[in-house]
């Protein structure tokens, strides 16, 4: 993706993320709301909605420690398990079917854009970038994407072009987890989903009468946040593969609202650099 970073995960304090029923419930910052229970999600633009919380990812298991595997293994047929209770809790409340093949493709539709409009941004000048990307992703990506990009455009060098081209989609994205986001009567009102995109993309560099061509195949985990009735869905940031030692189940501190502020505004910033490898254990 540009050269600079994929998708990756985050490893400061989560976003609050309770459990109602046995599936997610979201408590957002207090700035909104004086406390989780009267969260009317439903009340917040959709746009200003960060990831909430740092769902779980199933990591490769080559790329983890063999005493692990057997741990990797039942925690995704945990994961599994959620999800299928998500899809079940969704139905229940909506009445709505699940969209998952048309999400995908908006998901993917969304994350080109997304790449396109920051690469053409880089080669504008530096006080018209932050304003295109601005007009340029309303109604594609969330407040917290957009605010990285802008901050990340803001230092990209001056007198340079930059072309990114999608070459092809490696693998059928798949959608790696489910999480009902309910009202304030804990009946499903929004939809966060992580969808797994690995495509082939083309970087394109002239700065200084020299030109740098790089293609790299790319794994991304991108969290969509979608409103089911209304059919809006925006990319609201990104996260890597969870490592071998975290639960399923995503930790967190409801009274932690700088915690949670802070883990949407870094999961917002889809450039941002992978965490460190944990020793094996």
């Amino acid at each position: 993706m540009l050269g600079i970073r994929s998708i990756a995960r985050v490893r400061p304090q989560p976003a609050s993320y309770l459990l109602s029923r046995g599936a997610p419930k979201i408590a957002l910052s207090k700035r909104t709301y004086a406390n989780a229970n009267e969260v009317d999600i439903t009340k917040i633009p959709l746009k200003q909605l960060g990831c909430f919380a740092e769902f779980y990812v199933p990591p490769r298991l080559r790329d983890c420690p063999v005493t692990s595997w057997h741990r990797l293994v039942i925690r995704r047929f945990a994961a599994f398990a959620m999800n299928t209770f998500s899809v079940y809790r969704f139905r229940k409340d909506t009445n709505l079917k699940l969209q998952f093949n048309d999400w995908k493709e908006r998901t993917v539709e969304e994350y080109v854009k997304t790449n396109k409009i920051f690469a053409k941004a880089c080669s504008l000048r530096k006080q018209h970038r932050e304003p295109f990307i601005k007009e340029q992703l309303d109604g594609v990506a969330g407040t917290h994407v957009i605010q990285a990009l802008s901050r990340r455009v803001s230092k990209f060098p001056a007198n340079t072009k930059v072309n990114w081209n999608l070459l092809s989609i490696e693998e059928n994205p798949k959608v790696i987890s489910v999480a009902p986001i309910p009202n304030k009567d804990e009946v499903t009102a929004l939809l966060q989903l992580v969808t797994k995109v690995k495509t082939k993309q083309e970087m394109i560099v002239d700065s200084n009468g020299k030109t740098d061509k790089t293609e790299r195949v790319v794994t991304d985990y991108l969290v969509s946040t979608i409103d089911p009735f209304t059919k809006e869905q925006l990319l609201v940031g990104s996260l890597f593969e969870s490592d071998h030692m975290r639960g399923v189940q995503p930790e967190f501190d409801p009274k932690d609202v700088g915690g949670m502020m802070a883990f949407q505004k870094r999961a917002g910033d889809i450039y941002r650099e992978p965490p460190k490898a944990i020793a094996s254990n």
